[in-house]
């Protein structure tokens, strides 16, 4: 008869990472997920799968070569696979992937760089909430503090672009719009969202990206109206992983 499975990820000498279960916490009082000392406790019935994301968030510059410490019931895990889950430019990677191999184990080989930033962002995530008795009589305000600042921090230009090609229809509707220098949204006609826009920062400039949230408030009426976006910026060195990922979110409130 097959019992509960208790799984340990031991992080206790890599503390620039940390696991997360999409749609769980690892709560203190939760007897099923919990950290302890950088150890991760995962307890698992017969049958059940999860996927385990691991996240890299480097304070200073570092490097990283190592097998993941796994324990099944207090038995170590068996080695990985060679194939590695590389987290160098990736800050997130998924430790359930597919493998072709004799033997099947919970533990991987990471591979980790943390380098100098070259590009710096003020914030990561701007969140918008929209009155629908504002938002279709919208004015534009002379400032605006909704949106990104970007800066080269490093000795040599540096090019970069947001990538909105996942939500493309969004942006075409004018749902979610960019703004320009003195914050008038530009229209949703004028976007391509199919071609690759790369701006460049010489040393020490930095430029700010706008946004502004105006819903279709004729469309949303009745209806549970909220985005919720993950915008990769990506360098044009190194366009195949995102450098960092901006977060994007508005929701309209009920009338």
């Amino acid at each position: 008869m097959c019992s509960e499975a208790e799984v340990v990820y031991n992080l206790n000498k890599y503390k620039d990472f940390k696991l997360e279960i999409p749609h769980r916490n690892f709560a203190d009082d939760d007897k099923k997920n919990y950290v302890e000392d950088n150890y991760y406790h995962i307890y698992l019935s017969p049958g059940e799968k999860v996927n385990i994301n691991l996240i890299f968030f480097p304070q200073q510059v570092a490097s990283y070569d190592f097998n993941l410490p796994v324990l099944i019931n207090d038995m170590i895990a068996p080695p990985p696979p060679t194939r590695k889950v590389s987290t160098a430019l990736s800050r997130t990677s998924s430790l359930v992937t597919e493998q072709s191999c004799a033997i099947s184990t919970p533990c991987r080989r990471v591979t980790a760089t943390a380098m100098f930033p070259v590009l710096s962002v003020d914030k990561l995530e701007v969140n918008f909430t929209a009155s629908p008795f504002t938002a279709s009589t919208f004015t534009p305000e002379p400032t605006n503090c909704n949106g990104f600042t970007i800066k080269n921090d490093g000795k040599e230009d540096v090019t970069f672009s947001l990538d909105i090609k996942e939500y493309s229809s969004i942006f075409e509707q004018g749902i979610f719009r960019f703004t320009n220098e003195k914050n008038v949204p530009t229209l949703p006609a004028l976007i391509d969202t199919n071609t690759v826009t790369w701006k460049t920062l010489k040393p020490g400039e930095n430029t700010f990206i706008g946004l502004q949230f105006i819903p279709d408030i004729p469309r949303a009426a009745g209806k549970d109206c909220s985005y919720q976006l993950s915008l990769p910026l990506v360098l044009q060195t190194v366009d195949r992983y995102p450098y960092r990922v901006l977060k994007v979110s508005g929701c309209l409130e009920p009338p």
